[in-house]
């Protein structure tokens, strides 16, 4: 059941890497640094967008069901600090990928 839940609910975060991918390839750089960078922010957005979509999906689920126990509220509530840790993991990555971009020019 869980197994089912933590595969990417919509296609949004495909046409967000394709379109994060096509802008650095427009760029041309072949510094390992910046594919290094590169790799770990789409790794780490692709990440915090399934964590997000599972915490969602999971506390619609619950709160439909009006299961209102406090541990799914307490496991929703590190579900969503999980995510905004991604987030601002992914936010550092793609602000370092910017400058090293920046500088190899």
């Amino acid at each position: 059941m869980i197994e089912q839940e933590t595969q990417p609910a919509n296609d949004e975060t495909a046409v967000i890497n394709t379109t994060a991918e096509e802008d650095v390839m427009e760029d041309n750089t072949s510094d390992t640094d910046n594919d290094e960078l590169y790799d770990m922010s789409l790794n780490s957005y692709s990440k915090y967008t399934e964590m997000c979509n599972y915490a969602m999906r999971l506390y619609d689920r619950q709160w439909k069901r009006q299961l209102k126990h406090r541990h799914i509220r307490l496991l929703y509530k590190k579900l969503r600090r999980y995510a905004f840790n991604l987030r601002n993991e992914h936010m550092i990555l793609r602000k370092q990928l910017h400058r090293h971009l920046k500088q190899s020019r």
